[in-house]
């Protein structure tokens, strides 16, 4: 009991003895606050205790890091920290009791008064853990795992550990993530060492559809296309295509998708999946027959300091309305503005570089009148070279690449692919009469003489 003083009258409050009950897991550790657990609502506060174990037992410590050592029959130990920390060492009934002083203050005096907290604390361990023996997922799916644990009432600190984090992973929760195909073992385990394994089997997504992007190509011989295989769904546990080409004498195909034009025909290339479905999509490939009108640049042999002219001639024409081809040129090489010649003269030649080539240009060569480029295979343009001072005397070599004819009633055409030899000799002496500059003097260049001459260009 406890009396208080107002207006000199004493009026006395009395705070009964509490008893509590606690039930925690062996290992972990309880706060107790005897002052709140004691119902005393005012007044100056110090705490003691007394208890029935011993330090093997359980460990008490207080609120300011203070370990408690003094137990049964030790007496009351007066703190005014009211928090006490315990941590069971062993599993059982153990019985800790806290006294609470506390005392009121008037003009009249003031009085002190004691009560008691009697803390029953059961402490359970954990004898077996129960989870699922074995679960079937998919890649992205998840699982929350709700052991089952016998003791205690109160939940236990358990660890969660996957054999194969690839296939799946838990985290401390027990939260579980399938990651892609495959068995792992999950294992929760309680601090005491008992544990309880699952066996979870992460299934294989297989594909549903394969497409390609591209149903049907026109591939023209020695040039190359890339086919992509697009396989569903988008969490497919294997992505992987086989490829196959039905004519490799037409077509090849590479582990990559690469398709390569080889000769004249048609053939299919097609995407296998490899993950059992046995889906599978293609692709026609056509490649078409070159065409018989055909490129034809002559061999050039000048001296040192003389400039090369790359003489261009279509054979076998017939009603070609555009001609287009790519020249690529040895270092220190370039193409001056093309000359026209008299065969030519109803032409516009346009020159570009192209993108992503050294070295490299593109020419597009059409008619001005709406007429077919000239009949017969005489020469239509010249391509003037130039040397910087890098170039030495030797043999060198231009490609034309790219070949493409456009008849006037019909489709683009492939043509052949054209090397033309370049050869600069130090003591090579220009021959007398050759106009076109081949280093031979020929029926071409005699009817170029006599063109001139009759335009009145002669000397």
């Amino acid at each position: 009991m406890l009396c208080f003083f107002v207006n000199n009258i004493a009026i006395a409050v009395t705070y009964p003895n509490q008893e509590k009950t606690v039930t925690m897991l062996l290992g972990n550790t309880i706060s107790l606050d005897p002052y709140t657990d004691s119902g005393v609502k005012s007044g100056f506060i110090s705490c003691g205790y007394s208890a029935t174990f011993n330090d093997s037992e359980m460990t008490v410590f207080t609120t300011d890091g203070i370990k408690i050592t003094s137990y049964t029959n030790a007496g009351w130990e007066e703190r005014t920290t009211k928090i006490y920390n315990l941590t069971p060492h062993k599993s059982g009934t153990f019985v800790f009791k806290a006294n609470v002083l506390y005392q009121s203050t008037t003009t009249n005096g003031g009085s002190t008064a004691r009560t008691f907290v009697t803390y029953t604390i059961h402490v359970y361990e954990v004898t077996s853990i129960s989870i699922p023996n074995s679960l079937v997922l998919s890649p992205g799916e998840n699982y929350t795992f709700s052991p089952i644990i016998v003791q205690p009432e109160a939940q236990a600190n358990l660890t969660w550990h996957s054999s194969n984090t690839a296939v799946a992973t838990v985290d401390a929760n027990g939260h579980l993530y399938a990651n892609s195909a495959g068995v792992t073992t999950i294992t929760c385990t309680a601090y005491n060492g008992v544990s309880a394994q699952c066996t979870v089997t992460v299934n294989s997504v297989l594909a549903s559809s394969i497409s390609l992007n591209y149903n049907t190509y026109e591939l023209p011989k020695d040039e190359m296309v890339q086919l992509t295989a697009t396989v569903l769904p988008e969490n497919a546990t294997n992505k992987g295509v086989r490829w196959e080409s039905s004519n490799a004498g037409v077509a090849t195909v590479d582990a990559a998708g690469n398709v390569v034009g080889v000769s004249a025909g048609t053939c299919t290339i097609t995407a296998t999946t490899t993950d059992g479905s046995n889906l599978s999509a293609s692709c026609l490939v056509t490649v078409p027959a070159p065409s018989s009108d055909k490129l034809a640049v002559n061999d050039v042999v000048v001296s040192k300091g003389v400039q090369p002219r790359l003489n261009v001639r279509v054979v076998n024409k017939s009603d070609i309305a555009v001609l287009q081809f790519q020249l690529t040129l040895p270092e220190g090489f370039g193409v001056a503005t093309p000359v026209l010649t008299e065969r030519g003269q109803n032409l516009f030649v346009n020159m570009s570089d192209v993108t992503g080539k050294t070295n490299c240009k593109m020419f597009n060569v059409m008619s001005l009148n709406g007429q077919p480029l000239a009949s017969g295979d005489g020469v239509l343009m010249q391509l003037p070279l130039t040397l910087d001072g890098s170039v030495a005397p030797g043999n060198y070599s231009a490609l034309f690449d790219g070949v493409s004819f456009v008849p006037t009633n019909g489709s683009m055409a492939a043509g052949e692919k054209v090397i033309a030899n370049i050869t600069i000799d130090e003591n090579q002496n220009a021959t007398l009469g050759d106009m076109d500059g081949d280093g031979h003097v020929t029926v071409s260049d005699v009817t170029r003489v006599i063109d001139i001459y009759l335009e009145g260009n002669g000397e």
